[in-house]
């Protein structure tokens, strides 16, 4: 099969002013029903496709001429292998899948963020405002000053977070973890302001903001990436102040997960249910 350069390319797709006079053994030899290829001019990122020659079966695109958008896959040039799609033309509503790319994960990490708040929501209610500033030593945080780090590094984060640094000017991470007493009211308040800053970025984002770039102590993350990274600190954060909160109560304590020694009961549960797609995070 010849192998055209871009040049060569764009100018024999522009010269075919019927797709079946293309040639096989040059271009592709498409099927009578690829002369509905309307918008096929409209392809102007057509010329990475570095490897188009590789396109040996692409006369079995039963169905593409239904893809009447398919100019607006805008990083559709990134595709340097589209050659190991050995079954894409099982796509026949391609054109559906929007935001393909994305994977649509965005409503489901938001779930997630909710899930652990509602983790430190628990925790933090059974405790006292002594046990909230208890230390296991000097050199741990107590739960206060967790949340205190928290909080700071959430207002910092997501205020302004697709125009400005994640890590403000105004931010004294220094000072969050500072051992001074706090109390209860006082780290309620800072607890439900943080995630507040939180939601309030998250929610109005869609798939289309997941490439888009934003800087972490001047460090480049997609969108996408970044709201990972701050779910995996929090996690992390929120899993410390469960275990801290474990060690005070000792026996008083009961597990916000599956309890001890109850894992078949739960199991049996789960399993007598008809199956379904659902976050686990629903579970009444």
């Amino acid at each position: 099969m010849v192998r055209y350069s871009r040049t060569t390319l764009g100018s024999r797709l522009a010269k075919c002013s019927n797709v079946n006079e293309c040639k096989r053994g040059e271009v592709l030899e498409p099927r009578s029903a690829n002369a509905s290829l309307k918008h096929f001019e409209h392809f102007e990122h057509f010329e990475h496709f570095e490897h188009f020659e590789h396109f040996e079966h692409f006369e079995h695109f039963e169905h593409f001429e239904h893809f009447e958008h398919f100019e607006h896959f805008e990083h559709f040039e990134h595709f340097e292998h589209f050659e190991h799609f050995e079954h894409f033309e099982h796509f026949e509503h391609f054109e559906h899948l929007e935001h393909f790319e994305h994977f649509e994960h965005l409503e489901y990490m938001i779930k997630l963020y909710h899930y652990y708040k509602s983790l430190g929501d628990k925790t933090l209610e059974r405790l006292t405002d002594e046990e909230l500033n208890w230390q296991y030593n000097k050199e741990s945080n107590s739960v206060a000053i967790i949340v205190k780090h928290m909080w700071g590094n959430m207002l910092s984060r997501w205020t302004d977070f697709l125009s400005s640094d994640g890590e403000k000017e105004w931010r004294d991470r220094d000072g969050e973890f500072d051992t001074g007493h706090l109390t209860k009211e006082k780290i309620m308040e800072m607890w439900e302001e943080g995630w507040a800053c939180v939601f309030k970025a998250l929610e109005p984002l869609s798939d289309t903001d997941m490439q888009k770039i934003v800087y972490i102590r001047n460090e480049g993350h997609t969108v996408e990436e970044a709201i990972q990274r701050q779910l995996a600190h929090y996690a992390y954060h929120v899993g410390q102040i469960v275990f801290v909160g474990k060690m005070i109560k000792d026996t008083d304590w009961a597990s916000l997960s599956i309890a001890r020694n109850k894992s078949k009961d739960f199991n049996e549960g789960k399993f007598a249910r008809d199956r379904e797609v659902r976050h686990f995070s629903d579970e009444k």
